[in-house]
This record gives C-alpha cells, sequence and structure tokens, in this order.
C-alpha cells in the first residue's frame, strides 16, 4: 500500500518524513548493502539530518556503524550456476539465441547492484533451460530475492516452483525460510499465457537463522485450528498463467493448499452454458483457444494454455487425487451460468437452445437446463469427486425468482443423497451466494436451504468489490442449531495483513465457522501463503491484533489506500479503503476535491458506502482525495490523487 513516491524517497534519495512526530522515539531501518558492505564487513560513519518542512536544518546524528555480515550469502555471480553453457556473459542475448544473459556492465539506471544482472527472453513457445546455482549449506536460513522478476525459483528439494520478483525496486522480498541442507537453487523461466516470458534478477540473499529466530518467526501459527478454512482452486486460470500440461503439474499447483493447511478445496470445473473445464464427456471441453484478461494495450489476447491442459490431463481427476494426497476434501463447482455467447468458450448446449437463455445465461427456470446440470454433477460424482458446490454469486442472472432456485437445488440435494447411499459416505454440498443487500441477494432463500438440509456450507458473499463488511446475524441465526456451516468469503481486494485480519476478527466475532476465499492462486504470493495458517487460528489473529496495538506507536505515521484491483484503472464498484499506521484506529474524515465524504468513528474505513449509491460518487476526471485521521488533539492529512474513472493509471503505487 506504500506509494510509488514514497518509496522512491526511502531507497533511492535515502529520505523519510515523519508526521507529527515530535517527542517521538524512531528506529531508522538501513540496509548497508552494497553501498557500505565489503567482503561482508561493514565500517562506515552514518549520519541523520533532521529538517523542518521547509527544510531548514535543525539536528544532525553521527553515529560509527560495525557488522560483520560475511555469514550472510549473496548470490550476484551468476556465471557460477552449473549450466554454464545456458549463459552469454556481458551482452543482452535476443531471443533467437535461446539463451540466459548475465550482464555486468550495467549502469546505474538500472538499479542493480555492481551493475549486474541476470536476464532471461526467448520467442514465447520456446522455454530456456532452467538454471541451478550450486550451493553448500546447512541448518535454517531465511531467502530473499532482488530483482523485477518474473522468474520461478525453487530449491532441488522443492515439488513446488515460486514466481517472484521485488514488487519495488531495489526491495528485497522474503520469498521463505527453512533448512538448506543438501539444497541447490533452481531459476527457470516464466510461462503466462501469451508463451514464455522476459524477465531478470539482480541478487538472492540468504541469512542464517539460529533455532530460537526460527521458533520465534513460527510462533505466529500457534494456538488451537479452530476455523475453516476453503479456498476456490480454479485449473482454468491456473493453466493462463502457468501451463498445465502433465497431471504433476496439477500436485505443484495444489501445493500451496497443503502449506496453507486448507480444510476445503472448491475446484472450478466449469460454468453452465460455457465449455467444461475437467474430463467431460458429457459438455463439450474447451480444447482450443481461448480468451484472457488484457495485457497492456492487448485488449483480449488468447492462448490455448487451458487448451492443452484439457488436452493432456484430466483436470477433475488430478484434482481429486492430489487433494487426497493432502488430506483436502475436493468439491466440484459449477457456476450457475455464463454462456460466453458468441465466443470461443460458449458451449455447444448454449448454441443449440437459443430460446433456453436470457442473455447470457441459461435460464434454470427450464427443467431441461436443469437436468442438463444434473448431468454435469453426476458425471462429477462418477469421476469420483468428494463433494458438489455451486456458484449462485459469480453471476446470478441464471435464477429469476427464488423458487427457481429452490427447485433446483432440491433435487440436487435428492441426486446427492442418491450417491451417498451407493457410496455409504456423506456428500456435501457448498452454496456461495450474493448477500442480501446485493440487488440479487432476495433471490436466495438461504433459509429454506438451512431447513430443508439441501446445504452444508453456506458461503455469503459480496458480489463484485461491494458489501465486504456485510452482516452475517443473519445467516448465522437460520444455521443456528443445524450441521451447516456458514463460511462467509473474504474480499479479494483487501489487502493483507492488515484489512483481511480486521475482516476475519470481525467474521469470527460474529460466530463464523471459517472464511471462504475466491480465486485464491496460492503460490503466486508467498507473503500470502505465509498467512494461511493464521487464518484458521482466532488465538493467532488476537496475537497479530495485540503485537500490533503494541508496536503501534513506534511506526512511523502514515495513511494508505489499497491499490487499484482491476486492470489499472477504476471499477465503479470498487471501493477506496484505509489502512492507518502509526496511530490508533480513531476518526477518519474523507474529503473528495474539497467535499467531505465519509466520515467514520472507527473502521473499517471506507470512502461513501458500500452500497450501489456509492457506485457514481468518483465520476469521470481526475480528482484528489484528502484524508484526515484523528491523532491525539490534531489531525495527521494525506493527499491522493486518483485517475480518471476507466484511465489507465496506479493512483501513484
Amino acid at each position: 500500500m506504500v506509494l510509488k513516491e514514497n518509496w522512491k524517497e526511502w531507497y533511492e534519495e535515502g529520505t523519510i518524513h515523519e508526521f507529527r512526530a515530535a517527542g517521538l522515539t524512531r528506529t531508522v531501518i538501513f540496509n548497508p548493502y552494497p553501498e557500505v558492505q565489503s567482503h561482508g564487513l561493514v565500517d562506515a560513519d552514518f549520519r541523520i539530518l533532521l529538517e523542518n518542512p521547509k527544510g531548514k536544518q535543525f539536528a544532525e546524528y553521527r553515529v560509527h556503524l560495525h557488522a560483520d555480515n560475511r555469514d550472510i550469502v549473496y548470490i550476484e555471480d551468476w556465471s557460477q550456476v552449473i549450466q554454464k553453457k545456458e549463459i552469454v556473459l556481458n551482452r543482452r542475448t535476443e531471443p533467437e539465441e535461446r539463451k540466459w544473459s548475465f550482464e555486468t556492465n550495467l549502469n546505474d539506471s538500472t538499479g542493480s547492484t555492481f551493475g549486474n544482472q541476470l536476464f532471461v527472453q526467448s520467442l514465447p513457445d520456446i522455454s530456456l533451460t532452467a538454471l541451478t546455482y550450486p550451493l553448500n549449506l546447512k541448518g535454517y536460513y531465511a531467502i530473499f530475492i532482488q530483482g523485477k522478476g518474473p522468474i520461478d525459483f525453487r530449491l532441488t528439494g522443492d515439488e513446488e516452483s515460486y514466481r517472484l520478483g521485488s514488487k519495488r525496486p531495489g526491495q528485497e522480498r522474503l520469498w521463505k525460510w527453512g533448512r538448506m541442507d543438501r539444497q541447490h537453487l533452481v531459476l527457470e523461466q516464466a510461462y503466462d499465457y501469451t508463451g514464455s516470458q522476459s524477465g531478470t534478477i539482480d541478487y538472492v540473499k540468504l541469512i542464517p537463522l539460529t533455532d530460537e529466530k526460527v521458533k520465534e518467526l513460527e510462533s505466529v501459527y500457534e494456538g488451537k485450528k479452530d476455523k475453516l478454512l476453503a479456498f476456490y482452486w480454479e485449473p482454468y486460470s491456473w493453466a493462463f498463467h502457468y501451463g498445465c500440461w502433465q497431471p504433476l503439474d496439477h500436485r505443484k499447483a495444489m501445493k500451496g493448499y497443503q502449506i496453507g493447511e486448507v480444510d476445503l478445496l472448491d475446484t472450478q470445473v466449469g460454468r453452465f452454458g460455457m465449455k467444461s473445464v475437467y474430463e467431460s464427456r458429457i459438455v463439450d471441453q474447451l480444447l482450443l483457444d481461448t480468451h484472457g484478461d488484457p495485457i497492456g494495450t492487448t485488449k483480449q489476447p488468447t492462448t490455448n494454455n487451458v487448451g492443452m491442459m484439457q488436452q493432456y490431463t484430466n483436470t477433475l481427476d488430478a484434482s481429486i487425487r492430489y487433494g487426497r494426497e493432502f488430506g483436502i476434501p475436493v468439491f466440484a463447482n459449477f457456476g450457475l451460468s455464463n454462456c460466453y455467447k458468441n465466443t470461443n468458450l460458449q458451449g455447444q448446449f448454449s448454441i443449440d437452445h437459443p430460446e433456453w437463455m436470457r442473455g447470457n445465461r441459461l435460464r434454470f427456470e427450464v427443467p431441461e437446463v436443469r437436468q442438463f446440470a444434473f448431468d454435469a454433477f453426476e458425471e462429477c460424482l462418477e469421476i469420483g469427486v468428494d463433494h458438489i458446490s455451486v456458484d449462485l454469486c459469480r453471476y446470478p442472472d441464471a435464477i429469476d425468482v427464488p423458487e427457481t432456485c429452490n427447485a433446483f437445488l432440491r433435487d440436487l440435494r435428492k441426486l446427492a443423497d442418491q450417491w451417498e447411499q451407493e457410496r455409504g459416505s456423506k456428500i456435501n454440498i457448498m452454496l456461495r451466494f450474493p448477500v442480501l443487500p446485493d440487488k440479487q441477494g432476495h433471490l436466495f432463500d438461504f433459509a429454506t436451504w438451512i431447513r430443508e438440509c439441501w446445504v452444508d456450507y453456506l458461503i455469503p458473499s459480496a458480489l463484485a468489490e461491494r458489501f465486504y463488511n456485510f452482516d452475517l446475524r443473519p445467516y448465522l441465526k437460520a444455521a443456528q442449531a443445524t450441521n451447516c456451516k456458514v463460511i462467509p468469503r473474504i474480499g479479494y481486494s483487501l489487502n493483507y495483513p492488515g484489512l483481511v485480519l480486521f475482516r476475519l476478527r470481525q467474521m469470527y466475532e460474529q460466530g463464523a465457522d471459517g472464511m471462504y476465499s475466491y480465486r485464491s492462486l496460492t503460490l503466486s504470493d508467498p507473503e500470502i501463503l505465509r498467512l494461511m495458517p493464521v487464518f484458521s487460528r482466532t488465538e493467532a489473529i488476537e496475537r497479530w491484533w495485540q503485537r500490533d496495538q503494541a508496536q503501534r506507536t513506534h511506526c512511523s505515521k502514515g495513511i494508505y489506500i489499497a491499490p487499484l484491483v482491476g486492470w489499472f484503472k477504476y471499477w465503479k464498484q470498487q471501493r477506496i479503503r484505509v489502512w492507518l499506521e502509526g496511530i490508533p484506529q480513531r476518526t477518519v474524515e474523507m474529503y473528495l476535491d474539497g467535499k467531505i465524504v465519509s466520515k467514520c468513528d472507527g473502521p473499517p474505513y471506507t470512502l461513501g458506502t458500500e452500497g450501489y449509491e456509492s457506485d457514481s460518487l468518483i465520476t469521470p476526471g481526475k480528482h484528489t482525495l484528502l484524508i484526515r485521521a484523528r491523532d491525539g488533539d490534531g489531525w495527521l492529512e494525506q493527499t491522493f490523487q486518483i485517475p480518471d474513472v476507466g484511465e489507465r493509471g496506479e493512483w501513484n503505487y
């Protein structure tokens, strides 16, 4: 959530702005590498100048720094990889050369340390040979990477790779910690849905950890696991970005759910009316090209990644197999309907029956449509899936009246009951649906679903970016004294950790049985992966907040807003959400173009409301947002520039 200009001040200029800090103690964090570290030793004079807002110096502090960092391993010389024939030295290669390049004569404008960086590029349909950097370490180490990326990293003992790159210029990003005995470092070229990608890495840093430090790091996970974690697993999206051409590729992708201690895996197999993304013989499969989300100026790029996943693997069978290996029950999830009309995603059933469509959706009041859905669910049960799931939230307008949905779910429960008798084990039904404040929320009679025992896991969810902090009481009341578990969806645009852990504490205090995460490509973000075991422990969450409160007054004061969720533009359904650092979470005021719009006495802090009435709050054109937060007897203020609605921009992130 740090602004781009703030990071530039810290990293490039060595400048820190402190606000309303008179009489307070501050600790300056300084990374000596590489400027003042030689052969692992730091021996330098460190000077701090204090200036007032007008630039007048009023104090100066000097201290001599000495540190012995020779036990820290820096991997800078990439010419030492084992596969030396795969690297060209001292010049950038052309894509046709099929080689990595280790450049050692770069100028300062690149931001690379010592003018060095490892670079990879190739033709889109060519994947370069992976590189191995040999190591001979023992014991625990924390591993940091620095470089723009993207490059896929793993250790020789890892089953899975992690796509990494610094989020800011010069940022050292913590990948993970663990034992490094007999491990080498492996670098693989990243593959995204337009093909093999170019990427750079400056250096990798490995810091030795004592057993005591490891215990301290892992103490955040202490406490009883008392809440359920349900995650949406979307092989379709994974294949877009990573490629999935062998069954074991599914295992690599799903490994993150085991690491994150996920309890329920909601596996997407399709949306009724489109081609299937599993090994169906009832619904025509998506076997060839499909279109993806915008990349830069390319509004609708195409890829065959998903098609190749279907050509070479059985998607659902692989999810079931590895889910059982990891001890995670797998649900087959169908979205109620999106036909993707007139695209290469549209399925033959909706093409053959346009009279059974309403806009871009199948009409579930039509008996033949419901039977088509039941046949697909039964096929998934035949394949061996543990449980079944319906996403009523993503495209809820396939339902016209509550009874249509009730009729569908009543018969779906009958189908599950029949299979229960055959298997001799429980088949659970999970239902995700829009919450009551949403426009379509009234179409979903969740109280009847619970009372009639049609649902085992209830997932009330905000539609798009609205209503993230909805009231759980109606759902919890309906499920009281039943076996139905209420697992609300957590908004995927909430920033980690603060905004997410605030909402989780709020949900658990109300009585939620766990949380559901939608669109969770876990291995793409190690920071989130490290936090996932915390999500299922109320004690760990409370301990995080206690630590936050204890440390809050020691942090620099600041106001931060969540970055854009969309592809570099502001969506009308998006909401600007605020996080305070260094001050108590008290009153916050928000002014849009000089006019007060919101006043919150405490968190959550949102510009406008979460309802539809705030969709038009930010109109086309550029805007200035002033946020004021109560700080003691005064106010902390921060101004933000919001780009034009629909304009490419990043709120200066």
